[in-house]
């Protein structure tokens, strides 16, 4: 079985800026400096094609080392890939894992970020626990790393913009997804999860969700359903009150959209869109709130929901 798992990342500087990090040495040092990511990363080469990297994985992985080595390093068209050459997911049916790391130019000023996971495992051993060790939250984080570290690098001052999406496969029709998503359903099910969702409308364009959190960084916020496009199965959230609103923000979207991949299969892309006032002595951390990867969840709920009811 094949797959891949999609991270983007839209960030307000040049590709040459993005790749000067993405193409270097610089990146497992940012990595290496990630709270939480890996216990420990050496490097044996100079960042050329076959530098190896020794990763060492916090407790509570299935394994504890592996080894990856930069397979291409494509400065024309910014593009690297990195193979696990080693133990690792290896030890698990995978035959193949590779990380590819692009970086796009969109404009003068603008860029995009794209981390993809390519994968193959054997079928006899295929199954969705093997296929969640490959996971999009280093990714992420390096995405949101490499974000902050050009900002203190560069010292860039201007308006602070990025979008970031996450794409998962999911074992069910896009049709019974968007019947979840695009109802008050995903609403019903978060509540599993997050006790404290309340909402206001019927799930459809002008519903009002308000989110009660837990102590930490954000405040609790409101957010309004601006679009529902049945035809085209995208459905659109933004922040109206508190939350975002309240470390600098001025503009935090949530973009949902599923995919018809086969009759019986689908994709999930989860998408943040924000603007943020870079006036702020605050706006560097603050930027690190935006994060993709919380709307995984919604995925998770969705897909355990439409598994157990078809069983």
């Amino acid at each position: 079985m094949k797959g891949e798992r999609v991270h983007e990342y839209v960030v307000p500087f040049p590709a040459s800026d993005v790749w000067e990090v993405v193409g270097s040495l610089e990146l497992p040092q940012l990595v290496r400096n990630m709270p939480g990511v890996l216990d420990d990363l050496t490097v044996i080469g100079d960042g050329s094609v076959g530098t190896i990297f020794v990763l060492t994985v916090p407790d509570g992985w299935p394994f504890k080392v592996y080894r990856e080595r930069i397979a291409t390093l494509d400065h024309g068209k910014m593009l690297k890939n990195v193979d696990v050459v080693e133990d690792g997911v290896l030890g698990f049916g995978f035959t193949f894992c590779t990380t590819r790391f692009e970086v796009v130019h969109l404009g003068p000023t603008t860029s995009m970020f794209r981390g993809t996971i390519l994968y193959e495992i054997d079928d006899a051993q295929a199954s969705q626990a093997a296929v969640d060790m490959v996971d999009l939250m280093q990714m992420d984080g390096i995405a949101s790393a490499i974000a902050h570290y050009i900002v203190d690098k560069k010292s860039y001052s201007r308006k602070l913009s990025g979008e970031q999406s996450f794409q998962r496969d999911v074992p069910h029709p896009a049709a019974d997804v968007w019947e979840v998503y695009s109802t008050l359903k995903l609403a019903e099910l978060l509540r599993q999860v997050f006790p404290d969702v309340q909402w206001e409308g019927n799930g459809s364009v002008g519903t009002i969700f308000s989110l009660t959190l837990p102590p930490g960084p954000l405040s609790n916020y409101k957010e309004k359903v601006v679009t529902m496009n049945h035809e085209k199965r995208i459905k659109e959230l933004d922040v109206i009150e508190g939350g975002y609103l309240e470390k600098d923000f001025t503009f935090y979207r949530t973009r949902f959209e599923i995919i018809e991949s086969s009759p019986t299969t689908s994709i999930i892309r989860s998408t943040i869109v924000f603007e943020l006032n870079d006036k702020s002595t605050t706006a560097a951390a603050n930027m690190k709130l935006a994060n993709v990867m919380g709307l995984k969840t919604a995925g998770d709920v969705t897909s355990d929901y439409l598994t157990n009811k078809n069983n």
